[in-house]
C-alpha cells in the first residue's frame, strides 16, 4: 500500500491509459465533410476523364456543324460547336456536357416539331379518295380523281368522301364538315347546296355538280398550304439565323482578338 501511494506517476499513468465513461467514444474512420463542401456545385474534375463531350453526342452535333459551315451558313449554333471543341481541348467537361445538352435538346424539339406536320399531312392524303362516282348506262361508273372536269355530275355514296367542291343537284340529307372547316355540327343538304370536298357524306346519296377540278378544290388548297409551311421556315427563325450569320463572325474576331493580346502581354 505504502509502495503505491509513493509512486503516483505510475498511478496516473496507469489510469491514463483506463477508459473513462465520461470520455469521449472514438472518431469512426469514416471521412467527415463540412457543410460548404456539401453547397458546393460540381466541378469538372469530380468527373472522370472519359466524361468528355464527345461521351455525349458532341462529335455527331461538331460534324453537323462542320457541314454547315463548309456550306457557309454561319448560324449561331457555330458557337455552340465551338464551345464543345473548347470545353474537350481544356478538359471543362462538365460545361461542354450542357452545351451539348443544350443544342441537342433544340434539335430534338425541332425534329418532333416536323414530325407531327409529316404525320398530319399524311394523314390528310390518305383520307382523300382517289376515284369518284358518276352515272353512266343507268349505274355508276368509277373514275380518277384527276379526270374530274368543272361541270361533270358526280355521285357521292352514304358514308363517303365528297371528293371535289361542288353544288347538291339531287338528293337531301347531312355531311359533316368538320375536318375541312372544323364545323361541329352536321349540315342539312339540299339541292342547291355547297358542299365541300373533304366533307363526309350522311345515310343518304347525294348527286352534286363539280364546281372545280379536284387540283384547285377547297382541300387540294388546304394540302398544299399546308406543305408550303413545312418546308419553309418561319420568318423569326429566317430572322434569328440572319442575325447569327452577323453575330458569330464578329464574336469570333473579338475572341481571337482578345487571345492574341493576352499572349503577347508579358
Amino acid at each position: 500500500m505504502r509502495r503505491l501511494l509513493s509512486e503516483p506517476d505510475a498511478i496516473g499513468g496507469a489510469a491514463n491509459k483506463c477508459p473513462s465513461r465520461s470520455s469521449p467514444r472514438r472518431r469512426s474512420r469514416s471521412t467527415s465533410y463540412s457543410a460548404s463542401e456539401f453547397r458546393r456545385p460540381p466541378r469538372s474534375e469530380d468527373f472522370p476523364s472519359t466524361a468528355s463531350p464527345w461521351s455525349f453526342g458532341g462529335g455527331g452535333l461538331v460534324f453537323g456543324l462542320l457541314t454547315k459551315l463548309l456550306r457557309r451558313e454561319f448560324g449561331s449554333d457555330l458557337l455552340a460547336g465551338i464551345s464543345i471543341v473548347a470545353s474537350a481541348l481544356l478538359g471543362e467537361y462538365l460545361a461542354g456536357a450542357f452545351v451539348v445538352l443544350m443544342l441537342s435538346g433544340g434539335e430534338a424539339l425541332e425534329a418532333y416539331a416536323v414530325g407531327r406536320a409529316s404525320s398530319v399531312l399524311e394523314a390528310l392524303a390518305r383520307r382523300m379518295p382517289l376515284r369518284a362516282y358518276r352515272k353512266q348506262d343507268g349505274g355508276l361508273s368509277d373514275v380518277p380523281l384527276a379526270g374530274v372536269a368543272a361541270g361533270g355530275e358526280l355521285v357521292i355514296l352514304h358514308h363517303e368522301i365528297c371528293p371535289v367542291d361542288g353544288t347538291v343537284l339531287d338528293g337531301r340529307g347531312t355531311t359533316d364538315e368538320s375536318f375541312p372547316t372544323g364545323e361541329p355540327y352536321q349540315m342539312s343538304k339540299v339541292p342547291g347546296s355547297q358542299v365541300n370536298s373533304g366533307a363526309i357524306n350522311g345515310v343518304t346519296v347525294l348527286t352534286i355538280r363539280a364546281e372545280k377540278r379536284a387540283g384547285d378544290s377547297r382541300y387540294a388548297r388546304i394540302m398544299r398550304a399546308m406543305r408550303a409551311t413545312e418546308q419553309h421556315r418561319p420568318r423569326l427563325r429566317r430572322l434569328g439565323d440572319h442575325m447569327g450569320a452577323i453575330y458569330t463572325p464578329l464574336d469570333v474576331a473579338l475572341a481571337a482578338w482578345a487571345a492574341s493580346r493576352s499572349a503577347s502581354s508579358p
